[in-house]
């Protein structure tokens, strides 16, 4: 018995201590990972522009200050430089007096800016060869053919789209606001007559325009909204952007539409009124949105739109009235005219290129500078003039700054 135990000894504990050494080992086994003698501090971010923040502080106080004195409910704003984001904020509320602040992903309906959205569309379509500026509009809609026929016969998508088309002014825009379809207006239009040869006048409209949404489907087999979103806001990265009613009334981040009082301004219903000419004012967006739109029309985003469909949309047409005055008090403009769904304003050494909106309660403004590669966007729920005072004043006030900024630019950034 003695024996078998000193064997069973002799077997276990050298056993156990093997084990034990295993076990050590796992336990405080060396970390194997080669550690770099040197780590690279993290990049840091690039040096900030003091002349450009004290433009955005100044120019910001003033808008704000502003929108308070008149008790405008709320506003969003989105500039862009040289392919940035430079300053995006949101001001105000979604209701007024309310506490429920509007953000950058607040929905806005953009109203008539968006005949901008639609003349891109249709310039990357003519860029695709699926249709071109000179078809004329019986190629698609056969039984569109309002009088005279000498006149129809030369009715073009370029001229509806630079608002030559020969209807009188706004014809139909009643019916619109009326609620009746597109299809119907389409039928009320055919039989108005032509005051005027396509090309000759300038005479702006939203049911004429909106002729180029059956041509989209006919050209395409998508409708309207599909095509935008399929070619534009996803490719954007326009997350919350839309064309119609629905998403903006069932949104739980979108702002309330405001109409004047008599010192103020209140809450209207929404109305689906403008949807339903979607491609002339049917759009709803954010101001983040409408960031990204600003980098794509100053050329920033060529794999989505490229150079040669800005360029035509933007081409002069035919002369208009300066339809915003505060582009003559602030910048001293003379002169205006309309291109593809976009107002052009020649400048000394400067040209704008812009488009506002109203509808519903909301206004809208779209403008950019492409020689100093400076976009703005303002957005408002409620009619205020403010917003078209915006831009140019914005403008203005970058002129005062402009050598500052590319002086401090040139030498801080060389270095």
């Amino acid at each position: 018995m003695r024996s078998i135990l000193k064997k069973v000894v002799n077997i276990v504990i050298p056993t156990l201590l093997v084990a034990g050494i295993i076990a050590m080992l796992i336990l405080f086994k060396p970390d194997t990972e080669v550690i770099p003698a040197f780590s690279a501090p993290p990049p840091t971010s690039p040096p900030v522009n003091p002349h450009q923040e004290r433009l955005f502080s100044e120019y910001g106080q003033v808008l704000d200050s502003l929108r308070r004195q008149r008790n405008i409910p709320g506003l969003a704003l989105a500039v862009v430089r040289n392919g940035e984001v430079v300053y995006m904020r949101a001001f105000g509320n979604k209701r007024n007096n309310t506490n429920d602040p509007i953000n950058t992903h607040t929905k806005f309906r953009i109203a008539s800016a968006s005949k901008g959205f639609t003349s891109v569309l249709a310039g990357m379509l003519v860029r695709d060869s699926m249709i071109t500026w000179n078809d004329r509009i019986s190629q698609y809609l056969p039984d569109f053919l309002p009088t005279p026929s000498e006149y129809s016969d030369s009715l073009t998508i370029g001229a509806i789209l630079s608002q030559t088309s020969g209807f009188p002014y706004q014809a139909y825009s009643n019916l619109v606001e009326d609620g009746l379809t597109l299809e119907e207006l389409v039928i009320a239009l055919a039989g108005v007559k032509l005051s005027a040869p396509p090309g000759d006048i300038y005479s702006y409209q939203n049911v004429a325009y909106s002729l180029i949404e059956p041509i989209i489907y006919s050209s395409t087999g998508k409708d309207y909204e599909q095509m935008l979103t399929d070619s534009l806001f996803t490719p954007l990265n326009m997350t919350d952007a839309s064309a119609n009613y629905m998403d903006m009334y069932n949104s739980d981040n979108a702002a309330s539409p405001h109409l004047p009082t008599r010192y103020s301004y209140s809450p209207t219903p929404l109305s689906p009124s403008y949807y339903n000419v979607a491609a002339a004012g049917g759009i709803n967006a954010s101001i983040s949105d409408m960031s990204q739109w600003l980098r794509a029309l100053l050329g920033y985003r060529p794999d989505v739109v490229d150079t040669t469909v800005l360029n035509q949309v933007f081409q002069p047409r035919i002369r208009t009235p300066l339809m915003n005055r505060f582009y003559r008090r602030w910048l001293g403009a003379r002169r205006a005219y309309y291109g593809l769904g976009w107002r052009i304003v020649p400048m000394e050494n400067d040209t704008i290129v812009y488009h506002g909106g109203y509808a519903n309660g909301f206004k809208s403004h779209v403008a950019i500078n492409r020689k100093e590669q400076l976009g703005i966007c303002i957005l408002s729920n409620s009619s205020d003039n403010l917003v078209n005072e915006a831009a140019p004043m914005f403008f203005s006030y970058y002129d005062k700054y402009a050598d500052l900024i590319r002086f401090w630019e040139e030498s801080t950034l060389s270095n």
